[in-house]
């Protein structure tokens, strides 16, 4: 089994994506300084690039990400796993203080 190199944190995040002129609604379930895991009714192709919008705290993050896993269940893709293509001071700061509270992460 591959062994990640940046340990994930579980948390229900509510986030927005752009794909072409639309906007789709995800979720996070899991993030760590490098990547996420989203579900969502729209999964995008292996690969692909698009940008993400989600709220911290009192601003709105713009992280553009990369498609590098997409979870299939009852035949259904629901899921993807991205790979972040920048890091944002931000929500490296975000991450550092989930894992101070919650350390067994």
């Amino acid at each position: 089994m591959e062994k990640r190199t940046f340990q994930r944190i579980s948390m229900i995040l509510r986030i927005e994506f752009f794909w072409g002129n639309t906007i789709e609604h995800g979720t996070v379930t899991n993030l760590s300084e490098k990547g996420m895991f989203i579900h969502a009714r729209q999964c995008l192709p292996f690969e692909s690039q698009f940008d993400i919008l989600f709220r911290l705290q009192e601003d709105i993050l713009n992280i553009s990400v990369k498609v590098r896993r997409i979870e299939k269940k009852d035949g259904l893709y629901d899921g993807m796993g991205v790979e972040l293509l920048e890091y944002p001071r931000d929500y490296l700061e975000f991450v550092k203080q989930l894992k101070s509270k919650f350390p067994s992460f």
